[in-house]
C-alpha cells in the first residue's frame, strides 16, 4: 500500500477530527500560502492602526494636527509605530585591568539579529555633592570612554572607562560615592539597520552593582566549524581576580 502518491499527496484519508485555523495557527500559518500570509500581516497591521487611530480621537485627538480628523489620526498612529531596541545589558560592572589600567567595565549586547549601525554610547556618573556655596545637588559627571562608538554594533561591545587621576573613581574614595548616592548611567543610540531609524537603550548601576577586583567571565570561543561563537548564557559571569589590582578599592 503507497501512503503517498506519485504527486507527493498523501492517499491516507482521516475521519472525525474537527481542524480549526484557531487551534493551530502556527502549523496553518506556516502551511498557508504566502500570498494569504502578506494579507493577513497586512489586514492586522492597518487593524491596530485603526484601533490606535480611533483611541486618539477618544481621548480628544492629536494635538497640533489640527480638527478631529480619523485620517490624520491613523496616519499618525503609522508613522509613531517605530522600532524597539533589544539591548542586554550586564547585571553588574566591574574594576579590573584593562591593557594595563585600571578600569570600569560593562557588557552590551544586541539581542536581535540585525545590525545598530553607528552605536553611540555615553556614560555619566550621577552623585549628590554640595557646592562651593552650600548648595544640594545632583551632580552629572561625564565618564570618559576608551571607545565611545561602534560602526557595526552586531554581537557584544564591552564599554571600557579608564581610571585615569581624573577619574571621579579615583578623585574620590569610595565612602565618598556610596555617601553621595552615585549611580552609573549608560544610554545607547544607534541606528537600527533595517528599518533606518534610531534605537534607544538605557541602563543604570548603583554603587553595590559594581564588582571590585573582579573581571566578565569570556563568553568569546571557537566553534568545531572554525567559526566564532559567545555563549550569552554566561554574559552576566564576573569571577574574581587572581591578583587583585593595587590602585583598586577593596
Amino acid at each position: 500500500m503507497r501512503f503517498l502518491s506519485r504527486e507527493g499527496r498523501s492517499n491516507l484519508v482521516s475521519y472525525g477530527l474537527r481542524r480549526h485555523f484557531y487551534t493551530d495557527v502556527y502549523h496553518s500559518w506556516l502551511r498557508a500560502p504566502w500570498s494569504i500570509a502578506l494579507g493577513a500581516v497586512t489586514a492586522l497591521y492597518l487593524a491596530v492602526n485603526c484601533l490606535f487611530a480611533a483611541a486618539y480621537l477618544l481621548v480628544g485627538g492629536v494635538e497640533h494636527l489640527g480638527p478631529r480628523s480619523y485620517a490624520d489620526a491613523f496616519f499618525f498612529s503609522v508613522k509613531f509605530a517605530r522600532p524597539t531596541a533589544r539591548v542586554l545589558w550586564s547585571e553588574v560592572a566591574v574594576v579590573a585591568p584593562f591593557e594595563g589600567v585600571p578600569s570600569l567595565l560593562f557588557r552590551v549586547a544586541n539581542q536581535r539579529g540585525n545590525l545598530v549601525v553607528e552605536a553611540q554610547i555615553r556614560v555619566i556618573l550621577l552623585i549628590s555633592e554640595k557646592t562651593s556655596e552650600g548648595m544640594d545637588l545632583r551632580r552629572q559627571i561625564d565618564l570618559h570612554l576608551r571607545r565611545s562608538v561602534s560602526t557595526v554594533f552586531a554581537l557584544s561591545w564591552t564599554v571600557v572607562h579608564p581610571l585615569t587621576p581624573d577619574s571621579p573613581f579615583v578623585t574620590r574614595t569610595r565612602e565618598q560615592l556610596l555617601a553621595g548616592r552615585a549611580e552609573i548611567v549608560a544610554s545607547l543610540t544607534g541606528l537600527d539597520d533595517a528599518f533606518s531609524q534610531t534605537i534607544h537603550s538605557r541602563h543604570s548601576w548603583a554603587m553595590d552593582e559594581i564588582a571590585w577586583n573582579a573581571r566578565f567571565v569570556d563568553i568569546m570561543g571557537t566553534l568545531p566549524d572554525g567559526r566564532q561563537g559567545v555563549d550569552y548564557r554566561r554574559f552576566h559571569e564576573v569571577v574574581p581576580l587572581e591578583r587583585p589590582d593595587p590602585g583598586s578599592a577593596p
